[in-house]
């Protein structure tokens, strides 16, 4: 939106402001016109320029060869579609095992915490047991309140410096330290929320299958290099009271089923007592067994129960033997479907797109030499990073096509001629051309943000040509193919225009190019290196093909 604010100002400016002021700013420099100078760049860009109009058809196929090279080498670039964010903090997720309790994550908090605290460079570390953090961050999903076995930290520093030179080696000190617990140090992103940056999902029916191949599959990310930590959702990591009810004894008790149920959750959950008012908060009071008791099997079945046949109570172990075994600590569902989800965590600023890629592969051959059956009703999707990118594509390829559609219509009505649109948009295709050779030459990966800007170097590169082609339908000699006219057309104030714009525009980019972090620097290199290329290329392909194209047809004949 800013964007299109700053053009539309722009333009107004340009319209309105511009020919009211030059009367006033130029009418002296108008009475004395510069004296014509010349010099070796001049007479070198008029003898390539030359050389194009006299050979067109070698000019344009020399100067193809480079941004078709550059989309041609576009599949060996690394794919980082959305980057990191350029911040000084990062958080820290800590999960034990289902079972645990809330003061053994507090224990864990607190030696994680001081641990943290210890690291040069670390301003604060804030700590949230039991739940996640509140968003603090647009993409950050908090998603795990109310589960006693979770911990998240989150750690400012001093510098985006200090957090990019802590977090590969604390990853690595917390899995050294704390092996009982699974610790992943990630850094904030861009782009749309994911639980990791590489995830399968499989569909199916029946909990014990989803499980094992959840297991399966989690051994073949194990395997990525990588690859810090694995995480299969369902798994029967979570112990459960069993109590086998003697029903007789039960009944002469003068219990049911249903009061039996609720005394031994009342002793084990708690029951509610109350409100606590402190402050403007309230605060529900809940009574239950000690935490010795609790987790004690002999004092379990000592558990008394309470009838009206039995006023002094009834010891559990007379009614039902109790016994533990292992349950779901969740079961995972999507659009109503049961979904195992295996998710994986990568080492710090390790691309999801390439270890995606390898995870595939050896997917695929696991398929292929049966070392993985994937029984009948149960399919395998991808999830993580490479799903919310598709989505993304998805949606900006949907605006992308009426984009296009509206501007070869402005442009086809504009020129009133198909032939000279035609060389419009061949001009924006070699200029994406372009922007992939200046990204290949800056070493950056591929993204989202690189998508944006050779958009952006089109459209520049777009109205360059536009200028080019104009001034030759301008000039009467120029449109019929002659080719001192169209020189001069193209060394003259064509030139100058179309020069001067591109530098004040690369200038602006300069900042953002030596600018730190992730984010703008492959952007500002795409953008700024590429309209260079795109421009030069516009000065010999443009003429080349507007005097084989248009002006061999007879300039006005061409029109349609």
């Amino acid at each position: 939106m800013a964007v299109m604010v700053a053009l539309v100002s722009s333009y107004l400016i340009s319209l309105l402001l511009v020919p009211a002021l030059s009367p006033m700013l130029l009418a002296k420099v108008a009475a004395k016109p510069p004296v014509p100078r010349d010099n070796i760049m001049k007479r070198a860009f008029r003898g390539t320029i030359r050389s194009t109009l006299r050979h067109p058809v070698a000019a344009m196929v020399i100067t193809l060869c480079v941004p078709v090279g550059g989309i041609a080498l576009m599949p060996t670039l690394d794919v980082a579609f959305f980057p990191l964010a350029d911040r000084d903090q990062f958080h820290i997720e800590v999960r034990l095992p289902a079972a645990s309790s809330i003061a053994k994550t507090e224990a864990l908090a607190h030696e994680v915490e001081s641990m943290v605290r210890e690291l040069p460079g670390i301003v604060r570390v804030s700590s949230f047991i039991g739940e996640s953090a509140p968003m603090m961050y647009y993409n950050v999903l908090t998603n795990e309140d109310n589960n006693s076995a979770f911990l998240h930290l989150i750690v400012d520093t001093v510098s985006l410096e200090a957090t990019n030179q802590q977090v590969p080696g604390l990853q690595q000190s917390l899995d050294k330290r704390f092996p009982q617990a699974q610790s992943v140090v990630r850094k904030y992103e861009q782009g749309p929320p994911f639980k990791a940056p590489i995830e399968l999902r499989v569909y199916g029916d029946d909990l014990e299958v989803l499980s094992s191949l959840g297991l399966e599959l989690a051994g073949l990310m194990h395997q990525l290099p990588q690859v810090t930590h694995v995480r299969a959702g369902m798994q029967r990591d979570l112990p459960r009271l069993v109590l086998d009810v003697d029903h007789t004894a039960l009944s002469d008790a003068g219990l049911s089923t249903q009061s039996l149920a609720e005394q031994v959750g009342a002793a084990l959950s708690g029951q509610p007592a109350g409100m606590l008012l402190e402050d403007t908060q309230q605060l529900p009071i809940r009574v239950r067994y000690a935490d010795g008791w609790r987790t004690d099997a002999e004092q379990l079945a000592a558990l008394r129960l309470v009838s009206d046949q039995v006023a002094e109570g009834l010891p559990l172990a007379a009614v039902a033997e109790s016994d533990l075994a292992p349950s779901w600590s969740v079961i995972t569902r999507r659009n109503a479907e049961r979904v195992q989800l295996v998710q994986g965590y990568l080492v710090a600023d390790a691309l999801p797109a390439v270890s995606m890629a390898q995870l595939d592969a050896k997917l695929q051959a696991a398929l292929v030499n049966g070392e993985l059956t994937l029984p009948a009703g149960y399919r395998i999707e991808t999830g993580g990073e490479a799903a919310e990118r598709d989505e993304a594509v998805g949606k900006l390829l949907a605006s992308v096509v009426l984009l296009v559609i509206a501007m070869v219509a402005t442009v086809v009505l504009a020129f009133n001629s198909f032939r000279r649109a035609a060389i419009v948009f061949i001009a924006g295709a070699q200029a994406m051309g372009m922007g992939i050779v200046a990204l290949l030459m800056s070493g950056h990966a591929f993204g989202f943000v690189i998508i944006v800007g050779i958009m952006g170097l089109v459209g520049v590169a777009i109205n360059a040509t536009i200028i080019i082609v104009a001034a030759f339908d301008d000039d009467p000699a120029a449109r019929q193919g002659d080719m001192d006219a169209m020189l001069a057309v193209i060394s003259g104030p064509t030139s100058r225009h179309i020069v001067s714009t591109t530098i004040t525009t690369f200038a602006g980019l300069i900042p953002l190019m030596v600018a730190a972090g992730g984010l703008w620097p492959p952007f500002a290199q795409t953008v700024g290196f590429g309209l260079l290329l795109a421009t030069l290329v516009s000065f010999f392909f443009t003429p080349a093909l507007y005097r084989l194209w248009v002006a061999s047809s007879g300039g006005e004949g061409s029109q349609t």
